[in-house]
């Protein structure tokens, strides 16, 4: 990770809470995104200290994202670095009453006008002062230093499992690759998926925000044997952003995937589709 730009000065002393804000390369290389999130920091009485840019690579996203960068994610790990890795982020430092609560604030807000997915989501801030403080002096460390930092040891962080878990990491990586692939060109939000079975009821499967997306993966693909890892992939991404229907069914067939989805962690809706929508071929 490199700086490329030099820190503007901040100030000595100040009673203000101290947050800070990275603008991922997609955000970077857009100005109307740079713009936004400026405007909106300066709205929400949040005052703009330090700014510099920074390359990150696989190392400084294992420390920054150990739940996500891992041995047990591979899917992730890849994704994480042809998104992140080798190209500049901005950082900001802001100060200011609660920075870190509406840095957030914006956050989800900025995601939500320009994010198209976990891997197209423009920015990042920390989810609490301890994370925040813990990263921002990570990212203002030397190389050597850095080197010298111990990755954070999670609890339990589940990845891969099953069937899955079964392939060799770079198959995994190149069905990951493929996936990137077609959302260069459909976008991640959009990318088509044909829901398996037939009948009146849909399972949707929804962003729980809690198991890694390598173990969401594995979860469809064990529940659904027929369900490509490709596929499935999809369908955990274009969860990510709104509850997304995976299959269709009997309402027992129905019952039965769920059941067996939230006993794996998953967070599952069931509806009955209008008789006039239901699907009978797939």
């Amino acid at each position: 990770m490199g700086r490329i730009a030099p820190a503007i000065a901040a100030p000595t002393t100040t009673g203000d809470d101290v947050g800070f804000v990275m603008v991922k390369p997609d955000g970077v290389a857009d100005p109307a995104i740079l713009a936004d999130i400026r405007h909106s920091l300066g709205a929400a009485g949040l005052a703009i200290t330090e700014v510099w840019d920074v390359e990150l690579n696989h190392d400084d996203l294992k420390w920054l994202w150990p739940q996500h960068v891992n041995v047990r994610c591979p899917m992730t790990s890849y994704l994480l670095d042809r998104y992140l890795a080798n190209a500049p982020s901005r950082i900001m430092t802001v100060t200011g009453t609660d920075a870190v609560a509406r840095s957030n604030a914006i956050k989800l807000r900025i995601r939500q006008r320009y994010g198209y997915g976990p891997f197209a989501n423009c920015i990042h801030t920390p989810a609490n002062d301890a994370e925040s403080h813990a990263q921002a002096s990570f990212l203002r460390s030397s190389r050597a230093d850095r080197l010298r930092t111990p990755v954070p040891v999670l609890s339990d962080r589940r990845g891969v499992y099953g069937r899955v878990a079964e392939m060799q990491a770079q198959t995994l990586r190149d069905i990951a690759e493929t996936v990137r692939r077609r959302a260069r060109t459909e976008r991640w939000d959009r990318m088509t998926y044909t829901p398996i079975g037939a009948g009146p009821a849909a399972l949707l499967l929804c962003d729980d925000n809690v198991n890694s997306i390598d173990y969401a993966v594995s979860s469809l693909c064990t529940v659904f044997p027929r369900l490509s890892v490709g596929d499935s992939l999809v369908a955990v991404l274009r969860a990510a952003q709104e509850p997304f229907t995976v299959a269709y069914g009997t309402e027992d067939e129905v019952a039965g995937w769920a059941a067996r989805l939230r006993a794996a962690g998953q967070i599952i809706e069931r509806r009955v589709v209008a008789s006039r929508e239901a699907h009978t071929s797939h």
